[in-house]
């Protein structure tokens, strides 16, 4: 049976004069840098990462949402590295670092960037941290043992800290990240590893303001390797979570799911992207009743790359896809939402042959004032059958086909054939072995992809 799929287009075009504040942008002002974070501050945003220039060192940068730089502030301290970061609701910045010699730390910036000053920290290397109702920080931190989870006050001292996992070589788990979901609650994410089959579970403990215990349950597993990227607070009782999982064949698939944490109930959980060969997916936030999500999408082995920005309805429908960086690596690190409702995602990109800080900030409805591929309301049918098969694949298209290209499950190229306009396409398929086949399909009004099953 002929099964028609409607697949979005990827087209070029210019986003001038549409989307309002947004830029890419590289850090050119040193020889080499990449950027390892990003959270909002007041209507601005702090990226922190790592530069080499006359010196090198660690950085923080303010920068408004126009794209300009407010200041930047640059560590003494080349190997205490920053993990993560928040600012308090006057805009004073505050930095978690670590070195092994030295412990964590907590440093504070005036909202000008000047150093105010650094305080020790419970465990070891920081994980996440963030802000309180009531203007008090949480902190997840790795420790000699397991997890610590502490809170302090914006003086940096500490009013409590608790160990919530111990190391237990069957079921070793690593903090992800953690949110106030209440004024009485506090939801920690934590992932375990199992050594002998590598499956991954993830947990989620419901503690109360005070560090005490009050729940806890694990993540269903959809498949083995199931990891979760980023998590996101939807409100008092729900989170949003992301990550990838082995489907048919040991082929990545990615997924975004809508969890009740007080239940443990899964809402709903989607497999997304389907004919995109790689994607990471981060959540910046939620705006206008959207999930907005950025990181990479890989469309096939010949192309680097891509920043992404993506919507997605509170049901799981997803609204829009873009990626923007054609022929350059764009490797996003953190996101963060930004006080318009755009995304800010902070990575590292290269010029020439040094790699470079980049950030790339969206407007509200997820798009960038500069040239990109985006996906857009027309669509062309495209049918792609039988899938399975077997002998023969027909490929159909309401656009005259240019190209075929064929990738194996590992990225290899195993065929290609040049068209010339024909909108119906028999492809002989008795060369390529039993697996997973990525179909590249290069058209008059784009490209497309779709992965078939070779029996």
């Amino acid at each position: 049976m002929i099964r028609p799929v409607l697949i979005l287009v990827f087209i070029a075009f210019a986003y001038t004069g549409i989307a309002q504040n947004s830029f890419i942008q590289t850090v050119e002002d040193f020889s080499l840098s990449s950027l390892y974070g990003v959270f909002s501050a007041d209507d601005n945003f702090v990226t922190f990462g790592i530069y080499i220039d006359s010196t090198g060192s660690r950085m923080a940068r303010k920068t408004d949402t126009s794209g300009n730089t407010l200041w930047t502030w640059k560590a003494l301290d080349y190997t205490m590295n920053i993990y993560c970061g928040a600012a308090d609701g006057d805009g004073n910045i505050y930095l978690c670092r670590y070195r092994s010699s030295l412990g964590p730390r907590l440093l504070k910036l005036s909202p000008e960037g000047d150093s105010i000053w650094q305080k020790p920290l419970p465990g070891n290397q920081p994980i996440s941290i963030s802000r309180t109702h009531d203007d008090l920080f949480l902190l997840l931190s790795h420790a000699g043992n397991g997890l610590i989870f502490s809170k302090t006050d914006l003086s940096g001292d500490v009013i409590w800290s608790k160990q919530i996992s111990n190391i237990d070589l069957d079921d070793e788990r690593n903090g992800l990240t953690h949110f106030e979901m209440s004024d009485s609650a506090i939801l920690i994410i934590t992932q375990s590893s199992e050594p002998l089959f590598g499956d991954y579970i993830t947990y989620f403990q419901l503690f109360s303001q005070a560090g005490d215990s009050l729940s806890e349950f694990s993540f269903p597993v959809y498949g083995p390797q199931q990891i979760v990227y980023s998590a996101f607070r939807l409100n008092d009782h729900e989170v949003a979570l992301t990550g990838k999982y082995q489907g048919e064949y040991n082929v990545d698939q990615r997924f975004v799911s809508r969890i009740n944490v007080l239940s443990g109930e899964v809402v709903w959980y989607k497999t997304v992207l389907q004919d995109i060969l790689n994607a990471r997916l981060l959540i910046a936030g939620v705006s206008e009743n959207r999930i907005m999500i950025s990181g990479n999408i890989q469309n096939t082995v010949n192309m680097p790359l891509q920043a992404l920005s993506m919507g997605m309805t509170l049901d799981g429908d997803v609204l829009f896809y873009r990626g923007y960086g054609v022929n350059i690596l764009q490797d996003i690190s953190s996101v963060c939402l930004a006080a318009d409702g755009g995304i800010v995602a902070a990575g590292h990109t290269y010029s020439g042959d040094k790699m470079k800080g980049f950030i790339m900030k969206t407007d509200h409805n997820g798009m960038v004032n500069v040239l990109g591929t985006g996906s857009v309301t027309s669509r062309i049918i495209l049918n792609c059958y039988p899938n399975p098969v077997v002998d023969r694949l027909c490929i159909e298209t309401s656009a005259g086909i240019r190209l075929i290209e064929l990738f194996d499950a590992k990225g290899r190229k195993t065929g290609q054939t040049e068209c010339y306009g024909n909108k119906k396409i028999m492809l002989p398929m008795n060369a390529q072995r039993p697996g997973l086949l990525l179909v590249r399909v290069v058209h008059d009004q784009g490209v497309d992809c779709i992965k078939v099953m070779v029996r």
